[in-house]
């Protein structure tokens, strides 16, 4: 008897068994997984977004280089889902910004670091995530007093990230 992983949880299970134990996935046979269809944007003009609208459009584009190695000007995003393309298009035209969404046929799987980025910056329903290392681990208190600033902002709202520590303003 040997262990394979399951088709469709990843999950290992026994190469005898007729179902995965974890998910029901029936290995006689590959369980079909829905495709998954991703979009891209494409920047036609932003000669007109400036300040932080430009910074954070110029994060994007340098996440998504990173992420797919893609070096097209042109292109914000690829890899995303329909719905964040969308949040990343309504962010630029409300900037003065002019692009298009466009389907993404050379993306296999999704862009995670650029989905973080615009879960983060741009997306009011995506749950709290820590943006130094996309951690879920928050716990929302109040700044305390301390020594240097006194009671200065001490009863103010402050978000901290339990795996790395990190603090900010929500």
């Amino acid at each position: 008897m040997a262990l394979i992983k399951c088709p469709d949880c990843g999950r290992e299970v026994s190469d005898k068994a007729q179902a995965c134990i974890h998910c029901g996935c029936p290995l006689t046979k590959t369980c079909p997984r829905p495709e998954k269809i991703f979009y891209g944007v494409r920047c036609i003009k932003d000669t007109w977004v400036m300040g932080k609208a430009k910074t954070l459009i110029s994060k994007a584009w340098v996440t998504n280089k990173f992420a797919t190695g893609i070096n097209d000007i042109s292109i914000l995003a690829s890899g995303i889902t329909k719905e964040r393309a969308e949040l990343l298009l309504d962010y630029l035209v409300s900037h003065n910004g002019e692009g298009e969404i466009f389907l993404d046929e050379k993306s296999d799987h999704e862009n995670e670091q650029l989905t973080r980025y615009i879960d983060v910056n741009l997306n009011p329903n995506a749950s709290l995530m820590c943006p130094r290392c996309g951690s879920k681990e928050i716990n929302i208190g109040e700044r305390g007093y301390s020594l240097i600033s006194g009671f200065l902002e001490s009863n103010q709202t402050v978000n901290r990230c339990g795996k790395c520590g990190y603090s900010w303003k929500p």
